[in-house]
This record gives C-alpha cells, sequence and structure tokens, in this order.
C-alpha cells in the first residue's frame, strides 16, 4: 500500500479514536488528558499530511492567535513532513522500477 493511503488510513483511525474519547469524556469527566495528547499528534501527522500533498498551512487551518502551532513543534511538524516525504519518493521510484512500461508512457 502506498505511504499516502497507509496515512490517511491512520489518520482516519486516530480521529475515530479521539471521537470516542471525547465522547467519553463528555459522559464522565475523564480521559480528558489522553484526548488532548492525542488530538495534538493528530494535528501535527494531520497538517505533515497535508503539506505533503501540496497544501499551504493557511489552507489546513487558520488558527487563532492563542492556538497558532509554537516553533518547536514546527520542527517536530518538519520532521514528520520529511519522514513521509521519503517514504513517498520511495514508493514512488519503487513503482517506476516495477513498472517501467507505464513509466515511460507517462
Amino acid at each position: 500500500m502506498h505511504p499516502m493511503t497507509e496515512k490517511k488510513e491512520e489518520l482516519k483511525q486516530l480521529a475515530n479514536h479521539i471521537r470516542t474519547l471525547k465522547d467519553r469524556r463528555k459522559d464522565n469527566n475523564t480521559g480528558q488528558g489522553e484526548t488532548l495528547n492525542e488530538g495534538q499528534w493528530y494535528r501535527h501527522e494531520h497538517i505533515a499530511y497535508c503539506l505533503v500533498r501540496g497544501r499551504t498551512y493557511e489552507q489546513i487551518e487558520q488558527p487563532r492567535e492563542e492556538n497558532k502551532i509554537p516553533e518547536y513543534t514546527w520542527k517536530k511538524i518538519e520532521w514528520l513532513l520529511g519522514n513521509l516525504n521519503q517514504k513517498v519518493d520511495e514508493a514512488n521510484a519503487q513503482w517506476i522500477l516495477d513498472h517501467p512500461k507505464m513509466a515511460s508512457n507517462e
């Protein structure tokens, strides 16, 4: 499976998990820290995924001033972005090797 497809599925599962935790938190006021940490991780992963797809940060989100991403967190997002870009490049190179006739027709 292509790394972007894998990442999309991973993000969908994480979003569903966060929604489940959010519903539980509303019911009994527990698990808030778990939801917040996973929510931030999801946000960072989602931003990196969208940047790889060619979106600008402004197209991804427009947070209020108090919710903007701090500089130290951007380093984490850049690391996630680099890893995902590397996986995509490797998968695309492998696809070209596996499908030389199709790749030359493009």
